[in-house]
């Protein structure tokens, strides 16, 4: 984007996707712990409110007028952590933010990329099925860990009119 656009209105495009997301996380208990580059890291009181701000991410984000669009790029993981104060800001260090940023490397643009736990919670569960998406299994090597992970994949396109 940065390429095309110049540094000045990608950044703007950039600013303008922050605010976004920040408008779907922060009604669900939600978070924003840090941004990287363009991505942003976020906590949850609870999987289903990390659902549901991502399903809300995905349609505020679809609807900004720019050319061309941006495509968001979303995991969800649940489990543990440590949570320290660096520099006077809250962040979160472990394996399941690890994890977390392993999902999020596979994820392929207008989706959501979701660990088994986070499938099978049972507030996701309820939003998946009150919207009638059906995320897609998939199997997936994570950099550090042993084995297959069972993963699921919703589309963007699957889900158009959740999280409204």
């Amino acid at each position: 984007m940065y390429q095309n656009l110049w540094d000045g209105p990608a950044f703007d495009r950039v600013v303008d996707h922050f605010r976004l997301l920040r408008e779907a996380i922060e009604p669900e208990r939600g978070s924003v712990v840090k941004t990287i580059g363009d991505a942003v890291m976020a906590v949850f009181t609870e999987p289903a409110g990390g659902l549901r701000a991502m399903l809300r991410g995905h349609l505020a984000v679809s609807q900004l007028p720019s050319t061309p669009p941006l495509v968001l790029k979303a995991a969800l993981h649940s489990g543990t952590c440590i949570a320290v104060t660096l520099n006077e800001r809250l962040d979160y260090f472990g394996s399941t933010v690890n994890v977390a940023a392993r999902l999020a490397d596979l994820s392929q643009g207008d989706d959501v990329v979701m660990s088994d736990g986070v499938r099978r919670d049972p507030g996701v569960a309820a939003i998946l099925a009150a919207e009638g998406i059906t995320p897609e299994p998939f199997q997936a090597s994570l950099r550090g860990l042993e084995g297959e992970a069972m993963l699921w994949r919703l589309r963007w396109r699957d889900a158009q009119g959740a999280g409204q």
